[in-house]
């Protein structure tokens, strides 16, 4: 990747630059990024994607990263790119049918309405927090995520795009979030109680093939002030045990 005429052997490398950069920043992909680290947006930065994937990635150990892709609590601009969770799993609607009446137990891997690879990564921490910043996504894709894993305590919350602070903003423009899963409510963008939460989806955003497993919602924004505009954009064939979409 680059800024300007500037390589950069790791987007982590030029993330760095462009917050240190005390004005907005373009980061230019010239290939598609294997991560496998958070990495955090303070300043003012935006990522052309020129058509390339961000995908999740394994670590030097060889195992699986499963933890928070961004964090972003300045301005995050992300253009023509695709951000993979890496795990194509397949929701199983009639499982889904027979435990939403009453036998669901979520600290069970048993129950759970998907069929998924044990070989792929199951995220134990949410794909993208915006903590007090701005997330723009311009034709843009979010794709695979997998919030759902398990263990000795039960289960784990790891939605797509989470509110982490009061005031954040999220907005959506010719943009997608498909085919992403959650053990909680807000499979794809959930607050927690945070106010004054801004989001918008325009100009033919779509979430599709969603999945929030308890607690209902595919989008949950439970904050006061919390708003959300949405023109010329659809959520379509996403499913909420509990709540609706």
């Amino acid at each position: 990747c680059k800024i300007g005429d500037t390589d950069y052997s790791s987007l982590s490398d030029a993330i760095s630059a462009a917050n240190n950069a005390g004005s907005a920043t373009t980061i230019i992909l010239t290939s598609d990024i294997t991560l496998s680290e958070k990495l955090t947006i303070t300043g003012n930065v935006t990522i052309n994607g020129e058509g390339h994937t961000i995908i999740r990635g394994k670590t030097a150990d060889d195992a699986w990263y499963t933890g928070t892709l961004f964090n972003v609590s300045g301005t995050l601009n992300l253009n023509n790119a695709v951000v993979d969770g890496a795990n194509n799993w397949v929701f199983d609607k009639a499982k889904f049918e027979s435990y939403y009446y009453g036998g669901f137990d979520r600290n069970k891997k048993t129950t759970c309405p998907f069929v998924f690879d044990d070989s792929l990564p199951a995220a134990t921490s949410h794909l993208i927090d915006v903590s007090g910043g701005t997330l723009s996504l311009n034709n843009a894709t979010i794709k695979n995520h997998f919030g759902v894993s398990w263990s000795s305590s039960g289960y784990n919350n790891a939605v797509t795009i989470n509110i982490a602070t009061n005031g954040s903003s999220v907005n959506l423009n010719n943009s997608r979030i498909v085919h992403c899963a959650a053990l909680n409510a807000g499979a794809a963008i959930r607050t927690w109680g945070q106010s004054d939460v801004k989001m918008t989806m325009s100009n033919g955003s779509s979430i599709s093939d969603c999945f929030g497993v308890t607690n209902g919602g595919i989008i949950s924004l439970n904050g006061s002030g919390s708003t959300l505009d949405m023109t010329n954009s659809s959520i379509a064939n996403c499913y909420a045990m509990n709540g609706g979409s």
